[in-house]
């Protein structure tokens, strides 16, 4: 849209409200406002409302405002350069109108500056000339939002279009509920709060459904608190002072049209760690250790009572020629793989689960910033052309991204699928045990790839809730949190000036053709920016979520190596079997570490050899 007032005719709307806000206006005491004398002329109080609902008023003890913005310091100065007659002691409709005027088109540049914040203020529309200070701001956060351990969403509808609230009626609506949501502050604390604090007035209904014809907004307030019992109090307070639209009404000062809804959430990337479920699931492991032992010697003594001079297991465990670590005991540890099995597959299976919301969060990030490269706006491309070397490289895996989900469940599967294989080969009557010794080694491999591989997916979702990592998460959010929202308040308030212009008699179409088109251009990479946002805040709110299973399928690991280990210790890896029987001459004999003894003469049997 045009920012040189070169013509009056699009800008009159916002000069007519501006006139009855100040001349005609009721009494607004949340702006210590008594109201309008109504006599068609803006006097000396009424100018200095005039400069509070545009925001262009001062603090009391300095000449700029605290948040920083751009204020008349001289406001009686400016009331005797708008009162041109100098016959009345008030602004005439026309005298204002031409005040706005004369300040944007004058050669000098302190009155070019103060007619560029007057057009600002009034349709809500910046300058493009200083469109780049906008962004200025883009990845910076304050130390309380970086540092925020809640934040508190405050939303109610207006009766009113959000182009017909200036600057200071706005200000005014979120210091009120600053107050509400902190009401133990101090004045100078409020300050410091006004400037982290977020809020949106964007045109549409209670259900958030946008209209064609501006009747309504919706207010949509961001505040940052350094604790839950903050956030909680906070919240209560706003609710029961502003526990109905009639109440809340009264208290902003502003046609409210829906109650205010308060919800409480923990900032993006906070999600916690399910750290008492992996401390259940690594007791688990520990009680499993023992329970080995105990499968292993149950099947061991069952084992040996075959052999009716075999010797007896001694002490919990049992001996390395008749307990859980003999031979005997090759079917226990048999069953024991099977646990680690079901153990590793189980976690895997969830971690697989929540992997799936991770995946698709990297497919949405790097879908937008290839979305950027063929917006329309050339400032945009430009920006994501630093990143066409990376992006070069990951456009051909692009189709194989969603893979990412079952790669998880890959090293997983594989090492089940092999002590699968060494379990039921250990099952069988072998003299040397060469099947089951072959797939152990390959269970090993494939077990310590696990360990390796799962520990960083549990390491990820330990470090996105590490203070320093925090710290880094709050420049991405800062800009969702902070800086999309101005863009997009922005972006409507241009929509609606531009739309307000349409309706003007007298304004050149091929401005507002022009004008329109620069919208549709900004309109597109805003939107897709949204989408990464939330992509973004999914992404960080899943992370966390990977920790459990991930650790789980580590303690999965260590206990499928541990098992597996004395599978092939008790199948004596780099020999046979010390267990076996054989008949000679009619004898049945049994060997146990090397040593022979004679059991009993089975006549029909040839060998036979003891698992």
């Amino acid at each position: 849209m045009r920012r040189r007032l070169q013509e009056v005719q699009p800008f009159q709307f916002y000069i007519d409200r501006l006139y009855e806000k100040t001349d005609t206006a009721p009494a607004l005491p949340s702006m210590n406002f008594p109201g309008g004398n109504n006599n068609a002329l803006v006097d000396l109080f009424e100018f200095q409302h005039l400069v509070r609902l545009l925001a262009l008023n001062c603090d009391a003890t300095s000449s700029t405002r605290h948040d920083g913005r751009y204020c008349i310091a001289d406001v009686p100065a400016q009331f005797q350069a708008a009162n041109a007659n100098n016959v009345t002691n008030g602004i005439s409709m026309t005298e204002l109108t031409n005040w706005v005027v004369s300040r944007e088109s004058s050669a000098i540049a302190a009155d070019q500056e103060l007619g560029n914040q007057l057009i600002m203020r009034l349709t809500g529309v910046p300058d493009p000339e200083a469109a780049v200070g906008l962004l200025s701001g883009i990845g910076q956060v304050s130390s309380s939002q970086s540092a925020a351990e809640a934040v508190v969403t405050v939303s109610f509808t207006l009766g009113v279009a959000p182009d017909t609230l200036f600057p200071g009626e706005k200000d005014m609506i979120l210091m009120n509920c600053i107050k509400l949501l902190y009401p133990n502050e101090t004045p100078t604390r409020y300050q410091e709060i006004f400037t982290d604090t977020v809020m949106t007035i964007l045109s549409g209904d209670a259900s958030g459904r946008r209209l064609s014809v501006a009747t309504s907004s919706t207010v949509t307030i961001t505040a940052y608190f350094p604790s839950d019992a903050a956030a909680s109090a906070g919240s209560a307070n706003m609710q029961s002072v502003m526990s109905s639209p009639a109440a809340a009404t009264t208290y902003l000062g502003v046609p409210v049209t829906s109650t205010p809804t308060v919800s409480i959430s923990k900032p993006p990337g906070s999600g916690a760690m399910e750290i008492v479920p992996a401390a259940i699931i690594a007791g688990l492991m520990v009680v499993l250790f023992f329970v080995a032992c105990c499968v292993a010697k149950f099947c061991s003594e069952k084992m040996r009572k075959k052999f009716e001079t075999a010797p007896k297991a001694v002490g919990c465990c049992g001996s390395c020629r008749a307990g859980c670590c003999s031979a005997f005991a090759l079917k226990g540890w048999a069953w024991n793989n099977m646990i680690a099995i079901v153990f590793l597959l189980v976690a895997a299976g969830v971690l697989f689960h929540r992997m799936h919301a991770v995946t698709m969060g990297i497919i949405g990030i790097i879908d937008a910033v290839f979305a950027m490269q063929t917006v329309s706006m050339e400032e945009v491309r430009d920006a994501v052309a630093g990143f066409s070397s990376i992006l070069g490289m990951i456009d051909p895996i692009r189709p194989q991204l969603p893979l990412l989900t079952i790669a998880v469940i890959v090293p997983a599967a594989v090492a089940a699928i092999f002590l699968l294989i060494s379990s039921l080969c250990s099952c069988r009557a072998s003299g040397t045990m060469c099947c089951a010794k072959l797939f152990l080694m390959l269970t090993y491999i494939f077990l310590i790839i696990c360990i390796v591989f799962y520990i960083i997916f549990a390491a990820l979702g330990i470090a996105i809730s590490l203070p320093i990592v925090r710290s880094q998460l709050s420049m991405v959010t800062g800009i969702c949190g902070t800086t999309l929202p101005m863009l997009q308040q922005t972006l409507q308030d241009s929509s609606l000036a531009l739309e307000r212009a349409r309706a003007t008699p007298g304004v050149a179409s091929a401005d507002l053709d022009t004008a329109a088109q620069q919208m549709a251009n900004a309109a597109e990479p805003a939107a897709i920016m949204n989408d990464l946002c939330g992509t973004l805040y999914s992404l960080f709110d899943h992370l966390p979520a990977l920790f459990a299973p991930a650790l789980s399928c580590v303690f999965a690991a260590i206990y499928g190596l541990y098992s597996s280990c004395v599978t092939c210790c008790v199948a004596k890896c780099c020999c046979s079997p010390k267990v076996t029987s054989k008949k000679y001459n009619g004898e049945l004999v049994w060997h146990v570490h090397g040593k022979s003894k004679v059991t009993k003469v089975i006549p029909s049997e040839t060998e036979l050899v003891a698992p």
